[in-house]
């Protein structure tokens, strides 16, 4: 299942990427951990509408934890709990807020051509291990011994290397958050990352650029094809390393006249 989140109100705007622990977890409508965490970012930030952004992840990362809590899920155990980042822009009369935890990126697009981006990547190190493997002749890469332990590691990594939302109070530490002026900008993007470019060297930046171009010339739907190319080119991942042939991928554009 898709177990990505999405909010849109008149002046709130958010993505919300989830990711279920490595022990899965279903409730009894099927819905992942993944998702619940995605859900309840989502639902904390649509009624805090016009709380400070931060309170808003304090809560989220409670309520994960209450959450987990009443289904038996072990919050000592980082490798199993679930997780979301949370991209958010509220927009003022005046200036736009932005608050950001994760690898779902926020890119601005500012009206003198320029961009700005915010993402906080933490695969680097899975991502050039799947690499390796590739070259040594592996194939069914997500099932071997070494990459789990390297995504357990990672997972376990949480809010000690990089910043995610898994009930732990930690993450705020890893919060990028901050406004810039509305007329400055043209457009925001906001999406998970599904939405990024894959690429055959993990090692090199995401292509932003890219990214801007195509959806200048052909909105949201044409990064989204341009994309799925790729993926479709690729089943295996054995060119483009990547955890699935497609990931989850969710989008929001706000332009501005």
């Amino acid at each position: 299942m898709n177990e990505d989140s999405f909010l849109i109100t008149s002046n709130l705007f958010g993505i919300f990427d989830g990711a279920t622990g490595l022990i899965k977890y279903t409730d009894s409508f099927g819905n992942t951990g993944g998702f619940l965490a995605s859900q309840i970012a989502k639902n904390v930030f649509e009624r805090n509408n016009d709380k400070p952004l931060l309170a808003s992840i304090q809560e989220v990362s409670e309520e994960l934890s209450t959450k987990m809590l009443q289904n038996h899920v072990n919050l000592k155990d980082t490798g199993v709990a679930w997780t979301t980042s949370a991209s958010v822009v509220r927009i003022n009369k005046d200036f736009i807020e932005y608050i950001q935890l994760g690898d779902s990126p926020i890119v601005f697009l500012r009206k003198d051509g320029s961009i700005q981006t915010f993402i906080q990547d933490h695969d680097l190190e899975t991502l050039n291990l799947w690499k390796t493997l590739v070259s040594e002749g592996m194939i069914n890469i997500r099932n071997n011994k070494r990459m789990e332990e390297q995504l357990l590691k990672t997972r376990r990594e949480s809010n000690i290397t990089h910043g995610v939302l898994n009930g732990d109070l930690e993450a705020l530490k890893f919060i990028t958050q901050g406004s810039i002026p509305k007329a400055d900008v043209e457009t925001i993007l906001i999406f998970s990352d599904g939405m990024l470019i894959p690429q055959e060297n993990p090692n090199k930046p995401e292509d932003f650029q890219e990214i801007v171009k195509l959806f200048k010339t052909g909105g949201l739907e044409k990064v989204k094809n341009f994309v799925r190319k790729i993926e479709n080119s690729d089943s295996q991942c054995l060119k483009y390393p990547r955890f699935k042939q497609h990931d989850d991928l969710t989008a929001i554009a706000i332009s501005f006249k």
